[in-house]
């Protein structure tokens, strides 16, 4: 199994999303992230989802994409492929001294505080979902009040011509 991105662009009307997540239970795919948003062009948006699969289950899929009406296409976002994911990380702190370990943590990550008091810190950061994967683990050492994060997003790199 490999993780999969596809990109679905579609017409930005009511229950599509709804149509589209459909198809995917209908066909057994179970889906580990979504993001949705509007596009470059009015009327659209672009629908990002990764999920598990093997590749021809994956042809097949991209297949009977391109066959719901609100579908204007779709593309395999897997490789050659700028990915990032934003998450938001609510800690409690207890004491200057853990308060001081925490940012060091967040400038090394390369993460940013966006909210900060007396007992609770919030931080932001965007990067890989598997460099966001060890920024967390690296405070599991702290008290982790809460945890938010946005389906991965992507975008091919320069060299690359399509979505």
């Amino acid at each position: 199994m490999k993780t999969y991105i596809i990109s679905i662009l579609v017409a930005d009307e009511p229950g599509v999303l709804l149509k589209l997540c459909g198809l995917f239970v209908r066909r057994g795919f179970n889906i580990n992230t979504i993001a949705v948003g509007s596009t470059e062009k009015k009327g659209l948006s672009r629908i990002m989802i990764t999920l598990n699969s093997d590749g021809k289950k994956i042809t097949q899929l991209k297949k009977q994409l391109i066959k719901v009406i609100d579908v204007v296409g779709v593309s395999d976002l897997t490789e050659n492929t700028i990915v990032e994911e934003l998450c938001l990380i609510k800690l409690g702190i207890n004491g200057e001294k853990e308060r001081d370990e925490i940012i060091n943590n967040v400038n090394l990550f390369k993460a940013k505080i966006i909210d900060i008091n007396k007992t609770n810190i919030i931080i932001q950061i965007t990067d890989r979902p598997n460099k966001i994967k060890n920024f967390i683990d690296v405070l599991s050492d702290y008290e982790i009040v809460k945890i938010t994060r946005t389906g991965t997003v992507a975008i091919k790199d320069i060299g690359t011509n399509n979505n």
